[in-house]
């Protein structure tokens, strides 16, 4: 994690506790939130197809560019959203969302990708 790096890891903490919160903010009540590795969310948006799911992963993404400040470091997210179909298990789903996330991070960061389901 960049913040890590420039402000410590305490910071970068507080950075991820402020985001996570902030995506808590948008999600609906039949939506889920995990923790998925070190700097990695996942949002289970429930009942969502690819481009509901993309609309919101854009205003959680635009949200957190709003809200979460921390000393005048940039705090910005790359998000991939992919769409789980009844073909794929819960690896190939998020082997898919992770490669849209990596797309997003390529396509110059702080945006959205997503992949649509294969099935």
């Amino acid at each position: 994690m960049w913040i890590n790096d420039n402000a410590g890891h305490l910071v970068g903490d507080e950075v991820l506790k402020l985001i996570a919160a902030t995506i808590e903010t948008r999600i609906r009540a039949t939506d889920s939130l995990y923790r998925y590795g070190g700097d990695e969310f996942i949002v289970l948006a429930s009942s969502a197809d690819v481009n509901t799911a993309a609309k919101l992963a854009e205003d959680i993404r635009r949200l957190i560019v709003e809200v979460v400040k921390i000393e005048s470091l940039p705090v910005t997210v790359s998000v991939g959203v992919a769409e789980f179909s009844d073909d794929d298990s819960p690896e190939v789903w998020l082997t898919k969302a992770d490669a849209a996330m990596y797309t997003a991070k390529r396509a110059g960061r702080n945006t959205v990708s997503f992949e649509p389901a294969t099935g």
